[in-house]
């Protein structure tokens, strides 16, 4: 299964013992399931860690890489516009495209009222529970 994050539930794993922390230590390349994550995206967390969690260069560097160790990082080749009124979340998108990935996982309640984009379905973290309950890591 591939995955792709909306910034926000990278920035719940700031916590090491929450869920996503966990889910997110779990992806591996060829395993139950990747996550995926682009530089856009990276640069949104980046820039939340250090505006609303007071976090300094070198922590957020430091939590940049532990998402890098196990997200796989991807360049998207497409654009997407005039999907959705705020234009910040069409990185998601775009990642999740160019992933070919089967979910994203979001808060956003814009993403979430689509429910699809293309094939992808479009979820909140609360499922993530119930999604992996009866499935291994």
């Amino acid at each position: 299964m591939r995955i792709v994050f909306d910034s926000s539930v990278y920035l719940a794993a700031i916590k090491p013992n929450s869920y996503s922390y966990e889910l997110i230590r779990k992806a591996r390349p060829g395993g139950a399931y990747q996550v995926y994550a682009s530089p856009e995206i990276l640069i949104e967390v980046k820039e939340k860690l250090l505006s609303k969690f007071d976090f300094s260069i070198e922590q957020a560097a430091g939590f940049l890489n532990f998402i890098q160790r196990y997200a796989i990082l991807i360049n998207p080749s497409r654009q997407i516009t005039g999907v959705l009124a705020d234009l910040d979340d069409h990185i998601i998108l775009e990642c999740a495209l160019e992933a070919k990935a089967n979910i994203i996982i979001t808060p956003d309640r814009q993403l979430l009222k689509l429910k699809k984009y293309q094939d992808i379905v479009i979820a909140h973290p609360s499922m993530l529970k119930y999604w992996f309950s009866s499935k291994p890591f």
